[in-house]
């Protein structure tokens, strides 16, 4: 797939305070207007602090002197027409359910074309009927991918029926009345300021993109997952969650934030260091566990090896899922194609090989077609084949449960695993108890 080039940058400085403007002009249907027509994205003058996709109303002027508003904050603004954009929905037919898709992709390409050293997830700005749609995009959008809603004078009709509001989980939500004084693009700008500067604590992590599910039990086992390319959502987050079910604490590890600029191996190795000091401080676990799925299963390799040897010998169980055979430290919009690794990406399977067989857990589905662990077989590592693909058919709870057992053997002592365990058919002696999906598709108990 070949992406369409930009028609016209035109890079414009205004004398104006705080920001400079420059506006990409898509046609409607373009690969990076991503359904929004024409958009305008406008700079701030310093360091980008955050990305707001601005659903603006009234003539261009209006609309950019709302964006440069916002941009003056500190954030970068991708301007869109948010009436237009509505009445497509509308004449769609299919609501607000999927408009998330539309932000995500705008914001995920419009960021990457900037070269910024980190990706912020995208704030959502309006007022009036867009202060409404912006929330409701919100409601429908899936946990880490959209930094929340900004809205004033929210129109009182329904514009997505069927949608709900956003909730904590799906980013925040902040709508606010028609202010008592000044213009509601305004209110909209200082409500960003506000969000945009406070999103720090001040802690020692605070600049790696990290989220805690901790457990009451003490000394349990900690599991650092690092995600995907796509973010800390779906199967990172649904693993995740169903591990500090099982009582093991976990520390998620956003890899579309963190290697949104490249991260070499030892820094993001040392970064891994820090994250395991810090917990033992805080949470004092007997052992740690890396996870690590597909893009984070393949830089995870490299991350343990360049630990310090006081920090390897915590470290219990590497398990790697959907692990690929090269592995890259950037996100690239190619890894969201799959068009393939990219020229610089380093072989997987020289760091595997310097790793203690009995450590490693590599979880693949029989329909990938570029994955290390068949190659593992016979070298002690415990192999296990799921029916499916890369996504391991949406069952992150079966993935939990899979790393919870080998760690279960391995605090009991079973250093050696069963070579490889096809969980792909009713097999006693080798499926893990846990609602593995079988060849049919049907759920084993």
């Amino acid at each position: 797939m070949k992406f369409m080039k930009f028609l016209l940058l035109l890079s414009v400085a205004l004398g104006l305070s705080g920001y400079a403007l420059i506006r990409y002009y898509f046609p409607v249907g373009a690969m990076h207007s991503h359904g929004y027509g024409r958009v305008a994205l406008t700079q701030p003058a310093g360091p980008a602090q955050g990305m707001v996709i601005l659903f603006a109303s009234g003539n261009r002027a209006q609309r950019q002197a709302a964006a440069a508003r916002i941009a003056a904050t500190g954030a970068v603004v991708a301007t869109v027409d948010g009436d237009r954009y509505l009445a497509r929905l509308q004449r769609a037919g299919a609501g607000c359910g999927h408009a998330w898709h539309d932000a995500e992709q705008l914001s995920r390409h419009l960021q990457r074309d900037l070269h910024g050293n980190r990706y912020f997830l995208p704030m959502l700005a309006g007022t009036g009927t867009s202060a409404t749609l912006v929330e409701r995009i919100v409601g429908a959008a899936p946990a880490a991918t959209l930094g929340g809603a900004i809205g004033v004078a929210p129109a009182p009709t329904e514009v997505c029926a069927g949608t709900a509001p956003a909730s904590a989980a799906q980013g925040f939500v902040d709508i606010a009345t028609a202010p008592a004084a000044g213009t509601p693009q305004a209110a909209v700008a200082a409500r960003v300021a506000m969000h945009l500067h406070t999103s720090g604590s001040g802690g020692a992590l605070d600049d790696l993109p990290l989220t805690e599910l901790p457990v009451r039990a003490p000394g349990a086992p900690l599991a650092i997952v690092l995600s995907g390319d796509g973010g800390w959502r779906d199967i990172d987050k649904g693993m995740a969650e169903a591990l500090q079910q099982r009582g093991i604490a976990v520390v998620g590890w956003d890899s579309l934030r963190y290697f949104w600029h490249d991260k070499p191996p030892a820094q993001a190795s040392a970064d891994l260091a820090r994250v395991i000091a810090h917990y033992q401080q805080q949470w004092h676990p007997q052992r740690i566990l890396l996870v690590g799925y597909s893009f984070g299963a393949t830089a995870m390799p490299f991350m343990y090896n360049r630990l310090p040897p006081a920090q390897r010998a915590q470290v219990a169980l590497l398990a790697l899922f959907g692990v690929d055979h090269k592995a890259d430290f950037q996100i690239r919009v190619r890894n969201w194609l799959d068009l393939g690794d990219a020229g610089d990406a380093k072989p997987v399977l020289p760091e595997i090989a310097r790793i203690a067989p009995s450590q490693l857990l590599c979880v693949y589905g029989d329909q990938e077609k570029d994955t290390v662990c068949p190659q593992l077989r016979g070298s002690g590592a415990q192999i296990v084949v799921l029916h499916g693909g890369h996504h391991f058919d949406q069952h992150p709870a079966g993935l939990a449960t899979i790393v919870d057992n080998r760690w279960q053997q391995l605090a009991e002592g079973a250093r050696r695993p069963v070579a490889v365990i096809d969980a792909r058919h009713p097999r006693v002696d080798a499926v893990p108890p846990s609602p593995l999906r079988t060849s049919s598709g049907a759920l084993q108990q």
